[in-house]
């Protein structure tokens, strides 16, 4: 017999062996394909929770968003479903369900709310799940306050320089932001290059500058502004630039864009009752004190010595209705804002300080304020506010048709202006303060960081705040 000849069983086993050892890969693969698959399941479950979380940490963030800029515009209701510990508000947002049994929460807190301080908020938002260890978000996001004057001139439709040649530029009258300190008044020597003028309009003759110069930037929704041939828009460093290559040599094509845009959110109309129909000349408030008074008009006529005095920080609310006399002047009657006062103007009806004009003691132009608060789209508030040689002033009339000019043939408007539309004529220079652009009270507040608490240490100092 050949000792090398086959063997049948031998050949089975041969096969048996093989087969059982492709069935030991088989399975080793197929294990470690069903453990990848899990475990990239739970990944992507992970992640899909974080997202989640993330997303709830971002509705609780605009509820807060909501809630502190309701209560700028001082509506009642702003906090109502928020609880009050000292300076902070909370509130907790639950109940959600994500379905297989996750469920998600989310606690947001609002640290120094009431506004002595820049409010800022933090939120933790969580999401529970029977299957694995809860997901969380923590976010903390500080607001700053935006401003309605971030720019010298805007308007929604025009705005236009007439008769004369405009200057227009900028100064910082509170450079130090310390109300104790003195306001430093306009003058060449403090002259910047921001006066910032801007139109959302996209049609050709959102801003005609015709002549006139100014001393840093125009912006428009879509066209470019109209450009004089003595006109220029240029800057410290424009104006000095090898300008070869430029369309208009007096035009530096950086310091123009067709990609404005502005909010022109209406302002309430305080309510009040009438202390008595007509204002007329007298004093009104008492230096040192905040004094409150509602007529249905102011109307001042007459020579010179027809005067509406105002001591104090007077905040004057006139009930006239939109396309009705606010305030009408006449003769050289003016109205005479003393040294260290304020007069703030609160009207939907039309306004007129002509005659003697506005006569402004003060360097700030904050401490002049009109708010046009009419709501009609169709017959704009009209408003005409001249100065008594400068017109030192802040006007909002986002429904309004603004003309202001200073009073004779040098005359200074200083402050800014947001209106429908914007007129400077009588060859009035425009100083826009850039102090505006941090000053508002009024406006609502923005994002002005947004981080994620991603470790222990920096939960740690919020975690008791937040067992609720």
């Amino acid at each position: 017999m050949n000792s090398h000849s086959f063997h049948p069983r031998t050949q089975r086993g041969s096969v048996l062996i093989v087969a059982l050892l492709f069935s030991i890969i088989i399975a080793i693969s197929l294990g470690s394909y069903l453990s990848l698959s899990q475990s990239t399941l739970r990944m992507a479950n992970r992640a899909f929770y974080y997202n989640g979380a993330l997303n709830l940490a971002e509705t609780g963030l605009e509820q807060a968003m909501w809630s502190i800029n309701k209560a700028v515009a001082q509506n009642a209701s702003a906090w109502a479903d928020w609880t009050t510990e000292g300076s902070t508000v909370r509130r907790k947002i639950d109940g959600l369900d994500y379905g297989h049994g996750v469920t998600g929460q989310a606690r947001v807190r609002v640290y120094d709310y009431t506004g002595s301080n820049t409010p800022y908020i933090v939120v933790r938002a969580t999401l529970a799940s029977p299957t694995m260890p809860p997901v969380e978000k923590w976010l903390r996001v500080g607001l700053i306050r935006g401003s309605r004057f971030a720019n010298g001139l805007v308007a929604k439709e025009s705005i236009t320089f007439s008769g004369g040649n405009v200057m227009v530029d900028s100064w910082n009258s509170d450079p130090d932001r310390n109300p104790a300190t003195a306001a430093i008044p306009f003058s060449n020597a403090v002259r910047n290059d921001k006066g910032s003028v801007g139109s959302v309009s996209i049609q050709t003759s959102a801003i005609d500058i015709s002549n006139s110069a100014i001393w840093g930037s125009a912006a428009t929704g879509g066209s470019a502004p109209r450009v004089g041939p003595n006109g220029s828009i240029l800057n410290e460093d424009s104006a000095l630039a090898d300008k070869t290559g430029w369309s208009n040599p007096n035009v530096d094509p950086s310091l123009v864009s067709t990609d404005f845009t502005a909010n022109f959110d209406p302002v309430a109309q305080p309510t009040a009752t009438p202390i008595a129909s007509v204002l007329g000349t007298g004093t009104i408030g008492a230096a040192g004190t905040s004094t409150t008074l509602c007529y249905t008009a102011l109307s001042l006529s007459g020579n010179s010595s027809k005067v509406l005095t105002v001591e104090g920080h007077v905040t004057l609310i006139l009930n006239a209705p939109a396309g009705t006399d606010a305030i009408s002047m006449s003769g050289q009657a003016s109205i005479h804002i003393t040294e260290g006062s304020s007069l703030t103007i609160y009207t939907a009806g039309d306004v007129a300080i002509t005659g003697g004009g506005l006569v402004n003691d003060n360097p700030a132009p904050i401490t002049f304020q009109l708010w046009g608060t009419s709501t009609s789209t169709t017959t704009k508030q009209d408003i005409k506010i001249a100065g008594n040689g400068v017109l030192k002033a802040v006007v909002y009339a986002p429904n309004g048709t603004v003309t202001a000019t200073g009073g004779g043939s040098a005359g200074e408007v200083m402050g800014s202006i947001v209106a429908n539309d914007v007129s400077l004529t009588g060859g009035s220079s425009f100083h826009y303060d850039e102090s505006l652009a941090e000053l508002d009270a009024k406006a609502p507040f923005r994002i002005g960081y947004w981080s994620e608490m991603l470790n222990v240490t920096d939960r740690a100092a919020y975690a008791a705040d937040f067992e609720f």
